[in-house]
């Protein structure tokens, strides 16, 4: 494993924070299965006319074999709310859209969660199993109003940076859940992730506890066209050369995908 101090990407993380250099977080190496699921996109609805909740699931599978078919159980504590099957259509990919259902919404202060099981079936061997945390809830904005599940809401929020006085940009579970506490504390209902995607477990936490989250990309550069304090046009870069448009559209998607099935995280920034 080789790090590098700087690089060409160091041009789009030029924001105004504190800079260290290393692996702060945890690495895996992991095996996966032949067939498995490659993209998974669940979608939790809820509908506070009807007061019920619909779920989504789009998920894409990789590997060759001919009898392709998801079998699925949303349950919590109090038991199954709906479980079935779905055969994969021939390019891997598989659409089920689950409506009427009876669930309870999920808000900063009732974080209620659901657990979707997925059961991957090869001739009817199941060679992985994939679970997700789902949470059903919609975020609107209407006449310049922010309404969760039909509701005015009002954020009460923060900035968070991943920062330890100890130990920098080590970040353990108990920091987070020692921030998260204090935020409760004081009333915090919101977050951003200034100025990049945190740890995922983070997410899964804000989840369970309930705190909106903006979702941020590590994709600023004002420093970049700072001189001592200045600006110098001369240094824009690379935020006015269509050069680096890939570059910081990979960023962002790259975020998305990889946490687009929290239900705390209800703004992308």
């Amino acid at each position: 494993v080789a790090v590098y101090r700087y690089s060409t990407a160091s041009w789009l993380e030029d924001q105004d924070f504190w800079r260290l250099h290393g692996i702060f977080r945890d690495v895996y190496l992991y095996a996966i299965p032949k067939v498995h699921v490659q993209d998974l996109f669940v979608k939790g609805d809820y509908d506070y006319q009807t007061k019920a909740g619909q779920l989504d699931i789009d998920l894409k599978t990789v590997g060759d074999y001919e009898d392709k078919k998801i079998k699925y159980v949303l349950s919590d504590y109090e038991g199954i709310v709906t479980e079935g099957d779905a055969s994969v259509n021939g390019d891997g990919e598989l659409s089920v859209s689950l409506e009427n259902l009876k669930i309870k919404p999920w808000s900063a202060e009732s974080p209620k969660l659901y657990d979707l099981i997925l059961h991957v079936l090869d001739d009817d061997q199941v060679v992985e199993v994939v679970p997700v945390k789902v949470g059903f809830r919609r975020f609107e904005i209407k006449d310049k109003l922010m309404l969760l599940n039909g509701k005015r809401i009002v954020f009460k929020g923060v900035n968070r940076h991943e920062f330890n006085a100890r130990t920098g940009r080590c970040i353990t579970e108990e920091d987070m859940l020692w921030d998260i506490k204090v935020m409760k504390q004081h009333n915090i209902n919101a977050v951003r992730t200034s100025h990049y995607p945190n740890q995922t477990r983070w997410y899964e936490l804000c989840d369970e506890y309930g705190l909106y989250v903006i979702d941020e990309a590590n994709l600023e550069t004002h420093g970049t066209w700072q001189k001592l304090g200045l600006c110098e046009p001369s240094w824009n870069i690379p935020a006015s050369e269509p050069e680096w448009l890939p570059a910081c559209l990979d960023r962002a998607n790259n975020m998305f995908q990889r946490d687009k099935n929290h239900a705390s995280v209800i703004i992308w920034s």
